[in-house]
């Protein structure tokens, strides 16, 4: 059985009687039978008798032949890649020039050691250090720049914040936001137990995060009391993305045996004869759960071939003495079920009765660190608890949905190859400046400017002429004017004279076989468009019992007034689905086809707010540099950026709506959108920037 970076002590159960004699035997040299982050001046010491047998077992019997000093090896305990780290200087220096001064160590882990720094303004961090010296081969390079990546992607209050990374001559650091209360597992050790309430509280920022991970492919594969931290409100923080792995399609399968003992799922330890997929969180979740209300893990044993072949088996129970509640167990058994398809998924979870009673509203840092809370709060404040740490947590309706099928992390070639060969991180994990992430962009032009609009209109020249942006000047000189003005001048802080439209239609899927069919979406007013050859667009509308269609085709202005409503340069045939001309029939056909491929295949993002019946379509698109635009009928624009926001600009650039990468809706004048230019992770300021370029180089 191969077995990857399993690093939690498995008795750290036992009353914290955690000696030689009762550690868990290792399967592999990667087995380190450690907690996650260990004080080392705790590490248990080897007992005489174990000593004296250790030494009876490699010493020379009378009978033996005496070994000479050709043959006779003392046996090398196997070196730990955490000991290869050397301590970081007193002051550590960021390849931008940010200096951080080193604290204590935190702990120590299987591959990393973790230690406190603090930067010039104050601000303390947790700097997850690695030696470059354990980075001996490409496969081990490339899986810490992959923990990397998956990790920077994952912006959520349920996960440890990824800040930075960086490194020096003999380490790689990975700055991580401080968790100032340490780990579940201290907390277990310190309370030996948790209560129902609080196992709810914590329970439901954990499920928070993993839905959020799933939601864009991500599988943890290493949940555990030792990577769930807590910050300094006793907020729930995951962390540790080393075993973590992002799938192609939300159907594939991994075959690695990799977890923690404990932990692991029935279908990960059968290997490729099955694999596994996110139901292996759901399974640790429960673990998890199970261990909160109790104090052990379900399949605890001091061998760790038995913790398999229990977990194999589904064999654990709960304790008898235990005062747990029909519901708790409930919910549990239904985590533990062995067969992943049959196993409770997350929205059933949440809608469990286990939550609806004595959910705290908060946990004490202090009280809870040394005492059970109590917990006891009426029906109706419990629910209201229960729906206020859901949505904190990112759980409310429009947070549970399916899971993307468009890759939302990708390990590109670069991401994995250094630019320098001593270097261990590449240039686009390791930013030129940690200021230049977070600092508001500056409209003036700059020497890099040109190049990027040139690069734009090559862009434009490769795609096909029906599909480019058409030349309507005009229109783009009142969107550059509108964000040229408001950039240069910033937020007003009053009353904005434009307004924000909360029903602002939107591209929510879109598929383009332009080479062959044509360029398919879905808008959210439940129209299907394909714009086929020819400027010609078939619209199917769902929003009626019986759908209509509408071939939308481009006719010549013939009069100056035509020429001015642009609405009026399109002859629009309308029919049913049960009477349409004969003519039409395979393009209905098609429309259908696309509706049918984007439902089964595609994730939507939608609003609640109701849309008007109005038919919009979309008149012309375009890939640039970073971001996808198109042009609807209605004289708006859309710009789906490569970090998955969304930005449509309507109303001559006065209003915007904002779908950020957790597909929360922001509806703001362009002035209110400039005040929360600074806000969240969006990079919000630049994308208004590279708009106002994109206008610019049309125009130019």
């Amino acid at each position: 059985m191969k077995l990857r970076a399993g690093k939690e002590n498995n008795d750290a159960y036992h009353n914290n009687k955690y000696t030689s004699e009762n550690q868990p035997q290792p399967t592999t040299p990667y087995y380190t039978g450690k907690g996650n982050y260990y004080n080392p001046s705790s590490k248990p010491a080897v007992s005489s008798a174990h000593a004296a047998a250790a030494a009876a077992a490699i010493a020379p019997t009378a009978s033996s032949r005496a070994p000479t000093a050709a043959t006779h090896k003392t046996p090398r305990k196997k070196e730990k890649l955490s000991s290869l780290c050397k301590t970081p200087p007193s002051l550590i220096k960021s390849r931008t020039g940010d200096h951080f001064a080193r604290g204590s160590c935190l702990g120590e882990g299987g591959f990393a050691r973790c230690f406190q720094v603090k930067n010039d303004a104050g601000k303390t961090y947790a700097a997850k250090t690695v030696a470059k010296e354990s980075v001996r081969n490409e496969k081990t390079k490339n899986k810490l720049l992959a923990e990397i990546k998956i990790h920077k992607s994952l912006k959520h209050p349920n996960i440890v914040e990824f800040v930075d990374c960086f490194e020096d001559d003999h380490n790689v650091y990975i700055l991580l936001e401080m968790c100032s209360n340490q780990s579940m597992m201290e907390m277990l050790r310190a309370r030996k137990g948790f209560t129902e309430g609080e196992a709810k509280y914590y329970m439901v920022q954990i499920l928070g995060a993993i839905n959020f991970m799933h939601r864009r492919r991500v599988i943890h594969r290493d949940l555990k009391l030792g990577n769930i931290f807590l910050d300094e409100h006793m907020h729930v923080k995951i962390g540790d993305f080393g075993l973590a792995t992002v799938l192609d399609k939300p159907t594939d399968r991994r075959v690695t045996i990799c977890g923690t003992p404990n932990y692991i799922a029935p279908e990960v330890l059968a290997g490729k004869h099955k694999g596994h997929s996110f139901e292996v969180d759901i399974w640790s979740a429960g673990v998890i759960l199970f261990t909160m209300v109790t104090g052990k893990p379900p399949f605890q044993s001091k061998d760790v071939e038995t913790i398999y072949q229990r977990i194999k088996k589904n064999d654990w129970k709960f304790p008898a003495d235990l005062p747990i509640s029909s519901e708790c167990k409930d919910l549990v058994r239904q985590m533990l079920v062995g067969d992943p398809h049959q196993r409770i998924n997350l929205a059933n979870i949440l809608k469990h009765p286990f939550f609806f009673t004595d959910f705290p509203a908060s946990i004490h840092p202090q009280a809870a660190k040394l005492r059970q809370p109590e917990t006891r709060v009426s029906y109706t404040q419990s629910h209201k608890n229960f729906e206020a740490i859901k949505i904190a947590a990112r759980l409310d309706s429009r947070h549970l949905a399916p899971r993307s099928t468009s890759p939302p992390v990708t390990i590109e070639r670069q991401d994995v190859e250094a630019d320098q060969p001593a270097k261990i991180l590449p240039q686009s994990l390791s930013p030129a400046s940690t200021k230049e992430k977070y600092k508001m962009v500056d409209v003036k032009p700059d020497p890099q400017g040109p190049q990027a609009i040139e690069a734009d209109r090559r862009v434009m020249e490769n795609v096909p002429q029906s599909m480019s942006l058409k030349p309507q000047n005009q229109l783009f000189k009142i969107f550059h004017e509108a964000l040229d003005r408001q950039l240069r001048s910033g937020p007003s802080h009053h009353n904005s004279s434009g307004r924000a439209d909360e029903k602002t239609i939107f591209i929510s899927k879109w598929v383009d076989y332009s080479n062959k069919f044509g360029f398919a979406y879905q808008l959210s007013s439940n129209v299907v468009g394909v714009l086929m050859e020819q400027e010609k667009t078939i619209l199917m509308d769902m929003r009626y019992e019986e759908h209509l269609f509408q071939v939308v085709m481009e006719q010549e202005a013939k009069d100056v007034a035509t020429r001015s409503n642009p609405k009026s340069n399109w002859s629009i045939d309308t029919f049913t689905s049960t009477q349409y001309p004969a003519e039409h029939k395979h393009r209905i056909k098609l429309v259908k086809q696309f509706h049918k491929f984007m439902n089964d295949h595609l994730c939507m993002v939608e609003d609640e707010k109701e849309i008007g019946l109005d038919m919009v379509w979309v008149l012309s698109w375009q890939r640039s540099a970073g971001f996808v635009v198109f042009h609807l009928s209605n004289d708006s624009f859309q710009f789906n950026f490569e970090d998955h926001c969304k930005m449509v600009i309507s109303h001559c650039g006065q209003s915007m709506m904002f779908i950020d990468d957790d597909k929360m809706f922001h509806h703001w004048t362009l002035d209110e959108a400039c005040m929360h230019a600074g806000e969240g992770h969006w990079n919000l300021q630049e994308k208004l920037v590279r708009v106002y370029q994109y206008f610019e180089g049309l125009l130019n």
